[in-house]
């Protein structure tokens, strides 16, 4: 017996039964969020829950931070396979340092980095990885744009899955659930004049202002942007708490101090 590398739970291999599991979720997750990583690098398209829109017939420029990163990350994914092909004695694929081809490699070679000395190094450096990538494609350029109002089915029930948008171009949004391709512009004024236009939660709240999130915490703090309620898993807007129901908040107040921030009359 011997610690886990990761955790220090006792077991057989360098990583235990649990963060081996985790480990085979990161890198599961991996190959998509790097083909993401690749659409950021030319800024065709961003990720969100619900985002991506048709990519322009002039596309912005290279992203350069993002092509460093895929850069760094077909690097250390190629050696992480290198090294572990190394360790068992067999020839290394020659397609090592492409990064995507890397992290489909080592999805379904987790046992043997679990029998690596360095599986406990190899853990972080992707779980690292999924969040740098996150960083990168997942920015501020977005913009919450409220959910989707596209009935569906029979019932013509509310598709409801929530949508973003892209600040620096407003494409045509793909919505995840109804698969309609929308208008941000068109979606954000018939969105305000719904009954929950006004009220975003804090994360949408970021998404939808120019301020940071510190910031918006600051007003929340000092009392100057009131909290207006609750909102459940069913999407109703409670005035008390209950359960793990976040918290709401007025998107004209908020704008409101966002204006005056920048000295404009509201």
């Amino acid at each position: 017996m011997t610690d886990c590398r990761n955790c220090r739970r006792n077991t057989e291999l360098y990583l235990c039964g649990l963060c081996s599991k985790e480990l085979t979720v990161l890198l599961a997750d991996l190959p998509w969020l790097l083909r993401e990583l690749e659409t950021t690098v030319i800024r065709q398209d961003r990720l969100t829950i619900g985002e991506v829109g048709h990519s322009s017939d002039n596309p912005s420029p290279i992203n350069i931070g993002a092509m460093e990163l895929s850069r760094a990350l077909s690097r250390q994914l190629g050696t992480l396979v290198r090294e572990l092909c190394e360790e068992r004695a067999i020839k290394p694929p020659r397609w090592h340092a492409d990064a995507l081809k890397a992290a489909l490699w080592l999805t379904v070679n987790v046992n043997a980095i679990a029998c690596s000395e360095g599986a406990g190094d190899t853990f972080v450096e992707i779980r690292d990885a999924k969040d740098a990538i996150l960083g990168v494609i997942n920015r501020h350029n977005r913009m919450y744009c409220g959910p989707c109002l596209n009935t569906i089915g029979d019932d013509e029930e509310q598709c409801g899955a929530d949508l973003y948008a892209d600040r620096e171009s407003l494409e045509l949004i793909h919505c995840p659930r109804c698969k309609s391709y929308i208008d941000p512009r068109k979606q954000l004024i018939t969105w305000a004049a719904t009954a929950r236009g006004d009220l975003l939660t804090f994360d949408q709240l970021v998404e939808s202002l120019d301020v940071d999130a510190a910031m918006i915490k600051g007003w929340i703090y000092r009392g100057r942007l009131r909290i207006r309620g609750y909102v459940g898993d069913d999407g109703q807007v409670m005035p008390k708490r209950k359960g793990e129901c976040e918290r709401v908040f007025s998107l004209a107040q908020a704008r409101g101090l966002q204006d005056n921030r920048r000295g404009v009359t509201a």
